[in-house]
């Protein structure tokens, strides 16, 4: 049996888990998959020439410093520790 479930953030609870058990009560394991609704038009189509320039401009930005984030070891530690305790 497979099965998608959509659901609110606030829908996440000993409820939900408690259906789960019940409607897989027959199998030893289970594979659970998430993600978000939206995918930030990752997934759009477009032409070898926009994804060209696309990728181009990529390049041109990392070559140029511009539009670039970076941090050290350190910060991103700190940075996923902080998200993981909110």
């Amino acid at each position: 049996m497979e099965t998608v479930f959509r659901l609110k953030i606030s829908e996440l609870n000993e409820s939900f888990l408690e259906t789960i058990r019940t409607l897989f009560k027959n199998e030893k394991e289970i594979e659970v998959n998430v993600s978000p609704i939206t995918d930030f038009d990752l997934n759009i189509t477009e032409t070898k020439a926009e994804y060209t320039k696309r990728i181009d401009e990529a390049i041109n930005n990392i070559e140029n410093n511009k539009n670039v984030v970076s941090f050290s070891e350190k910060e991103f530690e700190d940075l996923t520790q902080n998200l993981l305790n909110k």
